[in-house]
């Protein structure tokens, strides 16, 4: 395990255990530190592969043979999403900021049906472009999936680890 996150309604935790590092903070600290759309739902949404929606305008959509491209924006953003053709399982996402460089794109495949979550991509592709952080990307592979259980996770941050 090289990092556990922890995502509250309200709080981000993520400890890095290859650089005995952490990061504790509120989701308006981050979201105003980043100034990145952050929340609890936001989050979700990049976690379980939906959509993120960035704001209530219309949402249009253009049909290739291949796939199906989404439009969302607003005077601060533009969403593309693009699908398959036959059960619009999201296949990927760009979210990018307009007056900065600000780009978040998921890319889902491998996808696999479970109880509650049909067409449930097990990898993923995330990568995050922010003027302060610079690049990162994460490449995740969901195994032994459950939908709707309960389950202790140990989380705790060891004192000898800095702070991020």
């Amino acid at each position: 395990e090289g990092a556990r996150l922890l995502v509250t309604i309200d709080s981000f935790f993520l400890i890095d255990r290859i650089n005995k590092r952490f990061v504790s903070e509120s989701m308006l600290d981050m979201a105003k530190k980043y100034q990145l759309p952050i929340s609890f739902v936001n989050l979700q949404n990049i976690i379980l592969g939906d959509p993120v929606l960035i704001s209530k305008t219309e949402i249009s959509q253009e049909k290739k043979s291949e796939f199906i491209h989404f439009v969302q924006q607003d005077t601060s953003w533009r969403a593309d999403y693009y699908t398959d053709t036959t059960v619009l399982k999201l296949t990927k996402m760009n979210l990018r900021q307009k007056k900065s460089s600000h780009l978040l794109v998921q890319e889902m495949k491998d996808f696999i049906d479970i109880k509650a979550a049909r067409n449930f991509s097990q990898n993923r592709t995330i990568e995050f472009v922010t003027d302060k952080t610079g690049k990162a990307k994460l490449e995740l592979v969901l195994k032994d999936i459950s939908v709707n259980t309960s389950k202790e996770i140990k989380f705790s941050i060891p004192s000898s680890y800095e702070r991020m």
